[in-house]
This record gives structure tokens, sequence and C-alpha cells, in this order.
């Protein structure tokens, strides 16, 4: 699993969006973002739904299935969770990018998600082209 963050002022989501996920997390608009960037890429894509931890989608290239998650969380000196920040405030954007792959592939090492990945070099690509995303960092967590 690929996992991207960073600080942006975009991609937000408008209050009642973001009070239709259970824990009032918003991330759609990063996910139709990113979702835009592997649809020019190639990919198929589900529609974005809510989770408790954010918004998630699935793309597919070929064969291969992704489970893509995205939220945006204010800075931790924001007073109250349960409020909708303004829209100027800095957010950090949290984006996971996951290879699906079947027991038998991860228990025989098959498969493995790798720096070279399509959907990894896509959503990146688009991250470092998009003016308002700062301090971008990521990184691999192999399974």
């Amino acid at each position: 699993m690929e996992n991207f963050y960073f600080d942006t002022t975009d991609f937000r989501d408008t209050r009642e969006r973001a009070e239709e996920n259970v824990n009032m997390i918003e991330g759609e608009a990063l996910c139709e973002f990113l979702k835009t960037a592997l649809l020019t890429n190639g990919f198929t894509t589900d529609d974005v739904f809510p989770e408790d931890f954010g918004w998630v989608f699935y793309a597919t290239l070929g064969d291969q299935r992704y489970f893509v998650t995205a939220s945006l969380d204010p800075a931790d000196d924001f007073p109250k969770w349960d409020q909708h920040p303004p829209s100027n405030t800095v957010m950090f954007a949290n984006i996971n990018v996951e290879k699906k792959r079947g027991l038998k592939e991860k228990l025989l090492g098959r498969n493995k998600q790798t720096a070279n990945d399509p959907a990894e070099r896509a959503v990146l690509k688009a991250l470092q082209n998009h003016p308002a995303v700062s301090e971008l960092k990521y990184s691999r967590n192999d399974d």
C-alpha cells in the first residue's frame, strides 16, 4: 500500500457533504480529483462512498483492482472536530492506494505493489502537478 500525505487548502467538501460521513471527515472532492487522474490513465472507477475513516472508491486497470482512500483533516489546533473548518483552513490530506491481492498471492508473495505500479504513478503525477499540494510525502507499506 502506498500512502501519500500533504498540506492543502483545496479539495474541500461542503459542510453538507462532510456531514454524510459518520465522523464528518472531508475527502470526497479529493477522491473525485483522484478518480479523474486514474480515468485519464486508462483506469475504470466506481462511485465514491463514505467510510468511518474517510472517503473511498475502487479503481481497476485490466484485471487488477485498487482500493483508494482519502481524507482531509484540519490542523491539530482546530478547536472542535464536529465543526466544519473555514474554507481557508490548511488541511492535512491523506491518501492510500492499495493493490488488492488474493490470499494465495499474499501467502506466495506474488503480485506485490511496487514503486512502478501504474496506480501509484498516476496518483503521484497528479499530486505533483497540482498547485495547491504542498509538503507532499509518500511511503510504502509492503505486505
